[in-house]
């Protein structure tokens, strides 16, 4: 059994079962957040804009209900004080990269869209994937909020770009509305890009006898990164890498993997998960997508080709 649904966009039916999750999700969303939109950068979000406005007039919902949903890492960092133990992993080895996603509001899916795979939340732009020639994982980090492009546009304008360049240019040339900390693979390279009030920041891979490897987690590194000892998580994630462990037995290990509950918010609390909902491993060269949500018992593969 599994709570994640596949879309394809580039038929006539899935871009309607996407719209009509959208609708469901966008009447959660309002009960959670209210109404009110934040600031919003449209700069270099035009085609974000035209799928906004394509649900907006195909599930007769207002476009500021279907913005709100694209401003959710902003109106998280208003809403909710975070620690930092809490959020999502990402993990990768050897040009394999995965993550554990840690929190959702609304119905989790997979869509594919032209060259592309994303995981996202209806009509949240994207929370992470990959294309044919990039895989990308993107950390929720709370920060202050500014003007500046949102973290859902930046997602999805990331699954548009064909390399671990092209993304590094990208980021250093936007400004973000918050902090932001991305993974990227094209298949051999991995590197970890953390934006902290506006300062770029890259990690590289580190080798070992058994190739490369790198991890984070929803907090700013202050350390070299392997050294970090401020999130168990991360220092989980590192010790089975180290120990040459798949990056599925280090996604679902304990100390890494956090099992599913919901917090207890006064009006919606169903709407809030905590927990590993969905685990998403992403492998450029083979041009795979696998996903583990917490109620299957066996990975579901799905080819971006």
């Amino acid at each position: 059994m599994s709570i994640t649904s596949f879309f394809n966009l580039d038929t006539l039916e899935g871009l309607e079962d996407y719209v009509r999750k959208s609708r469901i999700n966008l009447e959660m969303f309002e009960k959670l957040f209210g109404s009110d939109t934040p600031e919003f950068s449209a700069e270099g979000c035009e085609e974000n804009i035209e799928l906004m406005r394509k649900i907006s007039q195909m599930t007769g919902m207002p476009y500021d209900k279907v913005l709100l949903v694209n401003l959710t890492d902003e109106l998280m960092s208003c809403t909710f004080d975070f620690n930092q133990n809490f959020g999502c992993t990402s993990v990768g080895r050897n040009g394999i990269i995965g993550q554990n996603l840690d929190f959702f509001v609304g119905e989790l899916c997979i869509v594919k869209e032209k060259d592309t795979l994303y995981v996202t939340a209806p009509p949240y732009m994207a929370l992470l994937g990959m294309n044919s020639s990039i895989a990308v994982c993107v950390n929720y980090i709370p920060s202050d909020v500014e003007d500046g492009i949102s973290i859902a546009h930046i997602r999805r304008n990331l699954l548009r770009l064909k390399s671990i360049d092209e993304v590094i240019t990208y980021i250093q040339k936007i400004k973000p509305s918050s902090n932001l900390n991305v993974m990227i693979s094209d298949g051999d390279e991995i590197v970890d890009i953390e934006v902290d009030s506006g300062k770029v920041k890259i990690h590289y891979s580190i080798s070992d006898d058994n190739g490369t490897f790198l991890a984070h987690t929803n907090h700013i590194v202050s350390k070299p990164i392997v050294m970090d000892r401020s999130c168990p998580r991360l220092v989980g994630a590192f010790q089975g890498l180290k120990a040459n462990r798949g990056i599925e037995k280090i996604l679902q290990s304990s100390g890494v993997y956090v099992p599913v509950s919901f917090h207890a918010h006064p009006v919606v609390e169903e709407l809030l998960g905590f927990g590993s909902i969905t685990t998403v491993i992403m492998d450029v060269k083979d041009g795979t997508l696998k996903h583990k949500d917490y109620k299957m018992g066996e990975y579901e593969t799905f080819c971006v080709r």
